[in-house]
């Protein structure tokens, strides 16, 4: 009805893209998420897990709705056809330790990469935090190069 009236109304249904698609766009309007760089810190998570990553800033922490003590990294986006995507890890979510050692910035979450692949291992064991949640320990199949 408008202004009492009916009016007849056409409307398009489309297809939802995909998480990884979506993320390409930017943050949404209640996340002020800035989009990370090329460093090589953030290749290898990036290589590797599947995942982007960036520092958990005051700021963030304050939109996922944590404790302000949280630390940890952000996960920016997540390639859904890797293990992390699979596993159901998203925008938002964060790590807090990868193989038991904390991860409060990029530079930790890609040496604990390194260790594991060094150890001849093929996955790794994420501690992550999602809002409204209790932290849990999911296991990661790292990318066969």
């Amino acid at each position: 009805m408008r202004n009492g009236k009916r009016t007849t109304v056409t409307a398009v249904v489309g297809e939802r893209p995909s998480e990884d698609k979506l993320a390409q766009f930017g943050a949404g309007p209640d996340e002020d998420f800035s989009q990370p760089g090329d460093s090589d810190s953030e290749q290898a998570a990036t290589q590797d897990l599947g995942l982007t990553v960036q520092a958990l800033t005051p700021s963030i922490v304050r939109q996922l709705g944590l404790p302000a003590t949280t630390r940890g990294v952000v996960i920016a986006a997540v390639d859904q056809e890797s293990d992390a995507g699979a596993k159901g890890l998203r925008r938002g979510d964060v790590l807090i330790s990868a193989n038991n050692k904390p991860t409060t910035n990029e530079a930790e979450l890609n040496a604990a990469v390194r260790e594991v692949k060094q150890s001849g291992r093929s996955a790794i064991l994420l501690q992550v935090l999602r809002r409204g949640q209790q932290p849990a320990f999911i296991p990661i199949r790292l990318r066969d190069k």
